[in-house]
């Protein structure tokens, strides 16, 4: 009961550090906007792009820019890179029909991550849209 009471004059918060973020489990302290990129639960980047006609960066956190490989292949680069390649990635894309296309990590490195894009009969496809997300850790 006594816990509930306000103390006075009241104890002066302090802001989380990156080491305090990551570890998920402090509750006497606050996240500043600039820390809360290190809690384990914050997207690290994102991006939404066009592939095909002009490829274009749409949106973005943390995406530096993207290069088209070949057909059906996208690099992106990281402006933070992570810490590893221990990072998970969702992704999706679409031609802008009926049907989706199927996008997955072809490869990625600490800084850059490489998407690549399949229709349903397994060919490499170019997609009209496309977006990804990832969860990690900073270096």
């Amino acid at each position: 009961m006594a816990d509930d009471i306000q103390q006075y004059p009241p104890k002066k918060l302090t802001a989380a550090s990156q080491v305090e973020m990551e570890a998920n489990s402090l509750t006497t302290v606050y996240t500043s906007p600039g820390a809360e990129k290190y809690h384990p639960g914050t997207a690290k980047a994102w991006a939404v792009f066009c592939g095909t006609r002009t490829l274009n960066i749409e949106g973005n956190y943390n995406v530096s820019g993207v290069t088209d490989m070949k057909t059906g292949l996208y690099q992106f680069g990281f402006t933070t890179a992570f810490s590893s390649t221990f990072y998970v990635v969702a992704t999706s894309a679409h031609d802008g029909g009926a049907r989706p296309l199927i996008m997955g990590v072809h490869s990625k490195s600490a800084s850059t991550i490489q998407l690549e894009v399949e229709n349903y009969a397994g060919s490499a496809a170019d997609c009209k849209y496309g977006n990804f997300i990832v969860f990690g850790d900073f270096a």
